[in-house]
């Protein structure tokens, strides 16, 4: 099971001119999915730090969690929003 995105089904005006839910008729397999939970990227966490290292330095963070550079792009589920630490 996905958890689907509804607000990408398409709708169709009938002859009234009044939008019609088309999904009766649509294919739910094509539409994308959306995520359960929210997500934090390792480039947004209050965990990440740019690295040190001038090899890492594109495309890296350093996780002060794992103690470990990570993908900018990879996430965990302990990430935190760096805005939330700042309060907002």
């Amino acid at each position: 099971m996905r958890l689907i995105d509804a607000d990408k089904i398409p709708y169709v005006q009938n002859e009234d001119g009044v939008l019609e839910d088309f999904a009766y008729r649509y294919d739910v397999n094509t539409l994308p999915t959306v995520e359960a939970m929210p997500v934090v990227r390792c480039g947004e966490c209050c965990f990440g730090q740019k690295p040190i290292s001038v090899d890492m330095q594109e495309g890296y963070m350093y996780c002060k969690l794992q103690c470990k550079y990570k993908d900018i792009d990879a996430f965990c589920s302990e990430g935190e929003p760096r805005e939330a630490r700042d309060g907002g």
